[in-house]
């Protein structure tokens, strides 16, 4: 008994307690604004009627057990280093080929997107490519300080070899699912680690060439319905009754909300069937109608605390991978939660991309759970470093 509880206060006295915290807080927030979402989900169907079914008590009870699934995983992840977890990338990379696969034996199409997996058995759905955010980044994260330690980070075959797993995964999760949305944010990490690394501008200048050139290809192997979506997107305003629809409501809720809100569990937007996935997607219109623009900062300043840390946690790691895992971390949130701010405010396309820790979804929060257990990892370890590629 006094080892466990020895191991108890160890754990406490070197984990990152204050970014557990910060998400914990972050988390409950979520749930709140879930409860109200929840009250009144919209279910349409083909003929366009509209059924209001009251779902908060389920919809709660999914995400505090994923909560809880989550502070597990921060709590195992904070106590293993992130280089022993790598040293098996092998298994690391061929599982997230694997897993994402699966989509192709139990995937479940939603809103057009085969990015769901039904997994005989088990209760709820699982989003693959959410889950691998975590390896990939670890695997990147690997492959860049290996690099950096034999000091070739910046020749050709290195670049090539980095390129060609982040070209791996975006070709699975388009193959199998063609989740553009989430292929966005892979290729956010991607660059916001390799700019961490200290890889040179130019290769910047070819990438963005090579992306200006291959991009009518890219336009061609889009579906109809894809390329509407982003079109539409950038002006929702122009087909505000089909494709534009939840962006502009989305939009009319925050604008409703003005400086402190309708009222929680009072938003009309939200409450009378207006407002599709608000529990999800959405969640941000959801404070901005019912906590108006106090609800949102708030938001957003959680989030920004949590990104923050993960860039402080990045500058006491101890080694290049570490640190590099936790700015991949801080990467991945920031630039979800651009997208899904733009999304919610009808500036960027509607790509199904969620509001870290705010919004519904089992897969979404133990991912960003067990990603914040990584950067506790490289937390636990203090000793200020430079990232060098001699």
């Amino acid at each position: 008994m006094k080892a466990i509880w020895k191991a108890v206060k160890y754990f406490f006295r070197t984990a990152d307690i204050f970014l557990l915290a910060v998400s914990l807080l972050a988390s409950a927030y979520g749930v709140v604004l879930i409860s109200s979402a929840g009250r009144a989900m919209t279910v349409t169907s083909d003929t366009g009627a509209v059924t209001l079914v009251n779902s908060a008590t389920r919809l709660v009870s999914v995400q505090c057990a994923a909560i809880a699934i989550g502070v597990a995983l921060f709590i195992i992840f904070s106590c293993i280093p992130t280089d022993l977890i790598t040293r098996f990338w092998k298994w690391l990379l061929g599982f997230n080929v694997a897993f994402i696969a699966l989509l192709k034996i139990w995937g479940v199409e939603i809103l057009g997107n085969m990015n769901w997996l039904k997994i005989p058995g088990f209760p709820v759905l699982i989003q693959p490519a959410e889950v691998v955010k975590v390896t990939f980044i670890l695997i990147l994260a690997k492959q860049m300080a290996e690099s950096l330690r034999r000091g070739r980070l910046n020749k050709l075959p290195s670049v090539t070899l980095l390129t060609a797993h982040l070209g791996l995964m975006a070709g699975v999760i388009f193959y199998f699912s063609k989740d553009m949305g989430m292929i966005v944010i892979y290729v956010a990490i991607f660059f916001m680690m390799c700019l961490a690394g200290g890889l040179k501008l130019r290769w910047f200048a070819a990438a963005a060439a090579a992306i200006i050139a291959a991009f009518p290809l890219l336009w061609r192997m889009l579906g109809d319905n894809q390329r509407q979506r982003i079109l539409i997107g950038f002006n929702p305003a122009s087909d505000p009754l089909d494709k534009g629809w939840q962006a502009m409501q989305s939009k009319i809720a925050i604008g409703g909300g003005g400086m402190t809100g309708q009222g929680l569990y009072q938003g009309v937007q939200t409450q009378f069937g207006r407002l599709s996935q608000k529990e999800s997607d959405f969640i941000f219109a959801v404070a901005g109608e019912e906590l108006g623009f106090v609800g949102c900062a708030v938001i957003l300043l959680l989030l920004a605390v949590v990104i923050l840390r993960c860039l402080y946690a990045a500058t006491r790691s101890p080694t290049p991978q570490g640190t590099l895992v936790c700015v991949g971390v801080a990467g991945m949130i920031l630039f979800q939660t651009i997208i899904n701010v733009g999304m919610c405010l009808a500036l960027t396309p509607v790509i199904g991309l969620t509001l870290p820790f705010f919004s519904y979804g089992g897969s979404s929060i133990i991912t960003m759970f067990a990603a914040m257990g990584l950067v506790s990892s490289a937390y636990r370890h203090p000793k200020t470093h430079l990232l060098t590629d001699n």
